[in-house]
């Protein structure tokens, strides 16, 4: 609608799906068709450790008219150090 607000954004947070038991309790069907569709409005992000899970986060909690699937593990990992970053 003309004038209308953004919508705001869907969020789904996945835990275990990448992570953990992907091949006894994971279904990748879901990410697999998301990705098939090479929409720029759906995001499928798996950060690699808390302070980019961080960042992720805040960019899909503020964005609109996406939908993020962020997929992170249910347990806790090593932060990755930032001198092996790629920059």
């Amino acid at each position: 609608m003309p004038g209308a607000a953004p919508r705001p954004s869907w969020n789904l947070l996945l835990t275990s799906y990448g992570w953990h038991n992907t091949y006894t309790h994971g279904d990748p069907l879901l990410t697999t068709r998301l990705l098939a569709l090479e929409d720029p409005a759906v995001r499928v992000l798996s950060p690699a450790d808390p302070a980019p899970l961080a960042a992720v986060l805040d960019d899909a909690f503020t964005s609109t008219g996406r939908l993020n699937v962020v997929i992170s593990g249910k347990h806790p990992l090593p932060a990755v150090p930032a001198d092996t970053l790629a920059g």
